[in-house]
């Protein structure tokens, strides 16, 4: 549908401006894929609510109040509604250009808006217990074959540590979980053919100093 195609290029647009104009609202990998991905989904549940198709559009959050009729301007105005809220919350920093956006392909004042507006508060909401992706009170493991801290960037810090364990998930019923990558504490035939290539890769010059 052009309107989510449209909406998702402002959704793009704000966030690589977040990156390079210093506001830093929803920075790294982290945060920019969850943003993405809250915008995406009220527009989503804004468009599905509009169609009315529960068997093949479900709601993700059932809404508390009642979808405008399955129009094109009511369903445009929905999704831009839903688009529109989420990312003046996540980009606050941008109003004026997401005011401009709205002018352009959404429609303020109509049902559709506010069915889309409520829509994006519902998302907002449930993702209001996501942690940050700050460091928090993390600190790498110390030992053989542990994470250490680069020793080139010592105070660089740890990008979203616990947001992957403690986050609410967006489309899954079950958590991913990886296996433990082999070690055996430093003799696993596997780990030590991986740690042979890395340092064929990064240190040839040196190989012979490093011969297992």
């Amino acid at each position: 549908m052009d309107s989510i195609l449209n909406w998702n290029e402002v959704a793009l647009e704000t966030n690589r401006v977040s990156h390079t104009d210093g506001s830093k609202e929803q920075n790294g990998p982290t945060l920019s894929s969850r943003a993405l991905a809250i915008a995406h989904l009220a527009m989503y549940d804004a468009c599905a609510g509009v169609i009315n198709d529960p068997i093949n559009l479900p709601h993700y959050i059932t809404p508390a109040i009642a979808a405008p009729p399955n129009t094109d301007e009511e369903r445009m105005a929905a999704i831009a509604g839903a688009a529109y809220t989420t990312l003046m919350a996540l980009f606050p920093s941008q109003k004026k250009y997401l005011n401009i956006q709205l002018q352009l392909f959404g429609k303020k004042g109509t049902a559709g808006h506010d069915y889309g507006v409520h829509i994006a508060q519902n998302i907002l909401a449930d993702r209001t217990a996501d942690p940050s992706a700050s460091q928090g009170t993390y600190k790498p493991t110390k030992g053989y074959g542990k994470h250490q801290t680069d020793p080139d960037n010592p105070t660089q810090g740890f990008h979203g540590p616990i947001y992957g364990e403690k986050s609410k998930g967006f489309a899954i019923s079950v958590r991913h979980t990886l296996d433990d990558p082999p070690f055996g504490n430093g003799t696993d035939p596997k780990y030590l053919d991986s740690l042979r290539q890395v340092r064929a890769k990064v240190l040839p010059h040196f190989w012979c100093r490093f011969r297992i």
